[in-house]
């Protein structure tokens, strides 16, 4: 049987104030919970990750998305190693394309590449003036096994019992992304299966404006690094992703209808209308000419 306030959030009708904090608690990170309730992450040293260490690590790690050629990953690096604290680039085109002998129109191209597609990451592993640490919301291990960076519990049991509903919640999204995305997780699939958020409302029986709470500004690490949890979910491909995957597809059968393509990325966990691969085709025939 139905819970009546769990009713209620499903149908968007009027929430008591307990329910309010619930859906507030939901939709923070968890950093933004320890810095509320004042938590020293000394606390978290085991999932805590220093920004000013680890910004690069993730990039790094994240470069065989871009899908380059092993000369323009040795580039793709050099630039990554050259993004400050800030997120600035210390190093022009120019300086790197003399460096490795190359068009700094090329090096244009991958830097864009970078700060396109690694957009949210950058903006989330950087600071100012003033170092500061990031905790992900959970972890996936090598295993596969989840597991929820939790808040201490305070004073407050309304607070206590949003917390728990919401670990409880974004548990029960993360087991579905783990289902669906086993292969992505053990390096077997190059891109991760997205999951419509009606699917996923459907399947846990939540409204979709919850599944999006419990969704936005997470962050997880997993076997295959750090990603922003809405990588994962709803309909559109990213379109760094999808012009990469189209480009490599190009680079081995130029002459592909737009339904091969289709078909190749779908082999890559990459599900998209045919009408999708024309537009995106034309915008990379565009930019190689």
């Amino acid at each position: 049987m139905k819970l009546r306030s769990e009713t209620k959030l499903k149908y968007g009708l009027i929430l008591t104030k307990k329910e309010k904090i619930y859906l507030e608690y939901l939709e923070k990170p968890i950093r933004d919970i320890l810095k509320i309730h004042g938590e020293n992450l000394i606390n978290f040293q085991d999932v805590q990750i220093k920004y000013h260490e680890d910004l690069h690590t993730i990039l790094i790690k994240d470069i065989p998305f871009l899908g380059l050629s092993d000369e323009e990953e040795t580039i793709a690096e050099y630039i990554i190693y050259n993004i400050d604290h800030t997120g600035k680039l210390n190093v022009t085109p120019e300086e790197v394309a003399e460096k490795y002998s190359c068009d700094s129109k090329d090096v244009e191209n991958i830097i864009n590449m970078i700060y396109e597609f690694f957009a949210e990451q950058i903006r989330n592993f950087t600071y100012g003036d003033v170092a500061d640490s990031f905790v992900p919301d959970a972890v996936i291990d090598d295993d596969l096994n989840v597991r929820i960076t939790q808040a201490p519990l305070t004073s407050n049991e309304i607070v206590n019992d949003a917390l728990k509903k919401r670990n409880e919640t974004i548990l029960r999204i993360l087991f579905i992304l783990v289902e669906v995305n086993r292969s992505f997780l053990i390096g077997k699939r190059k891109f991760p299966r997205r999951i419509s958020m009606k699917n996923i409302s459907n399947i846990l029986d939540l409204s979709r404006s919850t599944v999006t709470r419990a969704i936005k500004n997470k962050y997880i690490s997993t076997p295959r690094g750090i990603f922003p949890l809405s990588i994962f979910f709803g309909r559109k491909v990213h379109p760094a992703i999808l012009k990469i995957a189209i480009s490599e597809i190009l680079k081995e059968n130029p002459h592909a209808t737009d339904n091969v393509i289709v078909e190749e990325l779908r082999k890559m966990g990459i599900d998209v209308a045919r009408r999708t691969v024309c537009k995106y085709r034309n915008m990379v025939s565009n930019q190689e000419v």
